[in-house]
């Protein structure tokens, strides 16, 4: 990852979710196997998701999606990026014949609002 990796902390300013360093990924697999994140971050916000785009973007540093965690396999090494946690965002919105779901749905989840 880029020497400007440190950067992050402060680069995010305001940002209202958390973030941590060298957070372990096997919890938020379901093989249950896999090193550390470099930076784990957790939006609380569509605009916390924005806001960090733009700062990893500018900071040229690897931002990875990090879903339910299925089949997903993570090395033993770890990640050398910004692994973004989406499970908070998980908003589905109905309206008429239009359907606008978040990154964070789970497919099952999709069918439990119906």
């Amino acid at each position: 990852m880029s020497s400007r990796s440190s950067e992050l902390p402060f680069a995010l300013g305001r940002w209202q979710g958390v973030l941590r360093e060298n957070v372990p990924l096997a919890p938020s697999t379901h093989l249950r196997v896999g090193g550390p994140a470099r930076w784990f971050a957790e939006p609380w916000s569509e605009e916390d998701v924005a806001v960090l785009v733009r700062v990893v973007l500018d900071l040229e540093l690897e931002l990875l999606p990090l879903g339910g965690g299925s089949n997903l396999l993570i090395a033993d090494e770890g990640v050398d990026a910004v692994v973004v946690n989406l499970e908070r965002m998980n908003r589905i919105v109905r309206e008429k014949n239009r359907i606008t779901a978040q990154a964070g749905v789970s497919l099952p989840g999709a069918y439990e609002n119906r």
